[in-house]
């Protein structure tokens, strides 16, 4: 049970807690507002420090579970998962805690206040550390971050698969992760390798010291920022090397941030974004690789094409960047997601509760009703079972001479077995359809709203990706 929502306990804490900062100095409040804050032992009050973290495992107290970097999180799309994983993370820092007051150890990184989950917005690839965000859109960010918090609150009172066939694997370290020069380049090298192999997997990317805290090596600014969204160093030449060989080759992309490598993509057999796995994270990538299980991921942030598409680097307006911004076609979209089996979508329908036109007095009122219900027919129509992850998407009418483009208001996973059918239903509450004006206020726009329902974005670079459109409904407010 969520500690907050038992009402009971909650006033007995608060009581508490009162009783005592009456009792104090005032010098004795002040010193209690600081991260490490001071004993007072006439009121039996033990030292403690707030500054702990936890945004995907319990980070520098010990051996902990290390689970995916949060935006890797992001893009499963799922909620329930996010919550798991915090509950987890939670566990994991309560029996920390209670070992390390047993033993009088109240230093740093020893509380249970956890600095999760980060809820910044990821609005342009260059920038550093956005691999610790959920992305760029403020709907996912909202969802994962508000399960994330549930799942640490969360306490109970109580307290490869081959064929048979043998592997033969061949390894090179190709090149250094960002330094150049010919005592670290092994072209050669992956040039026979590639030649012995039958099928070549590439591990290309970044690391912390590259888009980490500032202070890292290896980055070309202060504080893990990007000049490029290429790969560094020789990377890029030991993938052309592995394409001009014929062989098949699979490029796995290890960061927590989006990468290119220009034209050569086309080249590949095939793309996967692995993020910063966690430490299970090898044999996740070996199932997918080897089919003992189907990807369900999707993208949380835009994979642009370059950076001349984007604003200067210091221009912090959000004009062309995000899916909800651009105009440009991605290289890969926000929401876009691959699988080993296909979906098809059909009967999608909507459901107005109550009267659907809003007046600006009823949304300020509850902005957060549900006004709509959104329901789905989805099929697995291939052969491996699957999770699909439903998208749906508004697009409000022209304002002020501009027509917004779609953005996500809802999305809801369904596993189905193949050739398996279930009705998916989601709501829509009066936000989902308000934009902001110039001076920050939510207003309804009247006119053509166009809703879309299915595994991605509407924009004409997904349905060419998907080779498919999701459903649209049209309604007027």
């Amino acid at each position: 049970m969520d500690i907050s929502k038992n009402a009971v306990l909650c006033n007995e804490l608060r009581e508490k807690a009162e009783k005592l900062v009456n009792q104090m100095t005032p010098e004795e409040m002040v010193y209690q507002t600081v991260h490490s804050a001071p004993p007072i032992e006439r009121l039996g009050i033990k030292g403690y420090d707030w500054w702990n973290e936890g945004l995907h495992g319990v980070a520098r107290a010990g051996v902990a579970t290390v689970f995916p970097q949060a935006i890797g999180m992001a893009a499963t799309f799922d909620e329930e998962l996010l919550e798991k994983v915090a509950d987890a993370v939670s566990t994991e820092a309560r029996a920390k805690y209670n070992m390390q007051q047993k033993f009088h150890d109240y230093g740093r990184y020893k509380g249970l206040t956890l600095w999760a989950p980060n809820i910044n917005i990821f609005r342009d690839p260059r920038w550093g550390r956005g691999h610790e965000t959920y992305g760029e859109d403020p709907y996912l960010t909202s969802r994962l971050g508000a399960r994330y918090v549930e799942g640490l609150q969360d306490y109970l009172e109580k307290h490869p698969r081959a064929d048979g066939k043998e592997i033969r694997v061949l390894v090179s370290e190709g090149c250094h992760l960002y330094k150049e020069g010919w005592k670290t380049n092994r072209t050669s090298e992956v040039e026979a390798i590639c030649e012995a192999s039958d099928v070549v997997i590439l591990c290309m990317g970044l690391d912390a010291t590259i888009e980490g805290e500032q202070g890292d090596a290896g980055n070309d600014f202060a504080s893990g920022d990007k000049m490029n969204l290429n790969l560094p160093g020789e990377q890029q030449q030991i993938v052309e090397t592995a394409a001009a060989s014929g062989k098949p080759v699979v490029l796995l992309y290890l960061s927590g941030s989006a990468l290119t490598v220009g034209t050569m993509e086309e080249r590949m057999s095939a793309v996967m974004q692995c993020w910063y796995p966690g430490a299970q994270g090898g044999k996740a990538i070996a199932n997918v690789l080897f089919g003992e299980a189907s990807p369900q991921g999707h993208l949380p942030v835009t994979f642009y094409r370059t950076t001349e598409e984007l604003p200067d680097f210091t221009d912090y307006s959000m004009e062309n960047r995000t899916y909800r911004y651009m105009k440009n076609l991605a290289l890969y979209p926000f929401g876009y997601g691959l699988s080993y089996t296909s979906f098809e979508y059909s009967e999608v329908a909507i459901r107005m509760i109550g009267q659907g036109v809003m007046s600006q007095a009823e949304l300020e009122a509850d902005m957060e009703k549900d006004i709509m219900e959104i329901s789905a027919t989805v099929r697995n129509t291939g052969t491996f079972d699957s999770r699909e992850t439903v998208q749906v998407y508004v697009k409000a009418p022209r304002v002020e001479g501009r027509i917004p483009n779609a953005q996500l208001k809802a999305f809801a996973k369904v596993s189905l077995k193949a050739g398996e059918v279930a009705c998916v239903k989601l709501m829509l509450n009066r936000k989902a359809f308000t934009l902001v004006n110039s001076e920050g206020e939510r207003f309804v726009p009247k006119g053509t709203f166009i809703i879309y329902v299915g595994g991605s974005q509407p924009d004409e670079r997904s349905v060419e990706l998907m080779g498919k459109a999701p459903q649209k409904i049209e309604i007027e407010m």
